[in-house]
């Protein structure tokens, strides 16, 4: 995998415009985080692991129908809605806009640098003909419905990966550390695009911490 090291907001495009349309991104606040499922951090034991995914879900679903105001069709729809709301499970997030993934590599880790992943996208899971997400057995990235108006601001898709506890090994993909220093310079600059708290979780919690965001600036 090839690594740079970001100097400046406007190196970004040099990195990202030849890649097209063909690449996807994930944003992580620390250089040091392994690209893992948030289900399989920290864990050794696969089947204790997998164990843990199947119970999570099944009590997600039994506790989530009442609040919900539509009704998951699929395991995908299940599985998307679970991982967007924080449960753990074996999907990662990505976006198609790398101005997404610099935001998220930016956000938080005052201490940490952070890092922007360019993964090429040369296939795609699509749920409609693979409905069963249990019989992926390779990682791989899946489009899936937006079941939420933020998966959708996101430009949000996922990977998924059979063995949760594995970290995702890159090839020849990008990998672009952001210096911690210029954390805040990027996320001023990000916000002239109209990419902020705001605009990535269109709620009202969004909006409150953005609003907080632009206080602090001023």
């Amino acid at each position: 995998m090839k690594s740079f090291t970001l100097g400046s907001f406007a190196e970004l495009h040099g990195y990202v415009a030849p890649h097209g349309r063909a690449f996807v991104y994930r944003g992580v606040t620390d250089v040091e985080h392994q690209l893992i499922p948030s289900v399989g951090r920290g864990a050794y034991d696969l089947q204790a692991v997998l164990k843990t995914e199947a119970d999570l879900l099944w009590l997600f679903k039994s506790h989530a129908r009442p609040l919900l105001n539509f009704q998951p069709n699929s395991d995908w729809e299940w599985l998307t809605l679970a991982q967007h709301h924080g449960l753990p499970t074996r999907l990662l997030d990505w976006t198609r806009n790398p101005l997404v993934g610099l935001f998220f590599a930016c956000r938080s880790g005052a201490e940490s640098d952070g890092t922007l992943y360019c993964l090429h996208a040369s296939d795609l899971i699509n749920p409609s003909t693979q409905p069963d997400p249990w019989s992926v057995s390779q990682p791989n990235l899946v489009l899936p419905a937006y079941v939420t108006p933020r998966l959708s601001a996101q430009s949000g898709l996922f990977s998924i990966h059979p063995v949760p506890n594995a970290p995702l090994v890159l090839g020849h993909d990008t990998k672009l550390v952001i210096p911690k220093g210029l954390k805040p310079t990027f996320l001023e600059a990000l916000a002239q695009y109209g990419v902020h708290s705001g605009s990535m979780f269109p709620e009202l919690d969004g909006l409150c911490v953005h609003l907080k965001w632009l206080k602090v600036a001023q």
